[in-house]
């Protein structure tokens, strides 16, 4: 088992009790989806909050593993490393 930690950036977070911020023990290898599965589990509103449908990502939302975008990297496949912080963010835009 690893842990990681999932931290949410927009409204969503006010409606978790820790404001945010939410340390998860996961299975070794995990990967973003799977982390983001068993949250969804504990709390099936947030699966609105970014998922289109399962498996796509709302086009108003990033994820970032360690500051990194994930889809830079292997999108929702993006293994995890003990330690590790997933950001959920909205998409940033200026004209």
């Amino acid at each position: 088992m690893i842990e990681v930690s999932l931290k949410i950036y927009f409204s969503f977070r006010n409606r978790l009790d820790n404001k945010g911020k939410n340390t998860l023990e996961v299975p070794d290898p995990a990967t973003v989806g799977e982390v983001l599965d068993e949250f969804t589990e504990k709390f099936p509103d947030f699966e609105d909050e970014i998922f289109e449908e399962p498996g796509e990502i709302k086009r108003f939302i990033q994820i970032r593993v360690n500051q990194k975008n994930i889809t830079g990297i292997d999108g929702l496949n993006t293994e995890l490393n003990e330690g590790d912080e997933i950001q959920i963010l909205p998409k940033l835009g200026g004209g």
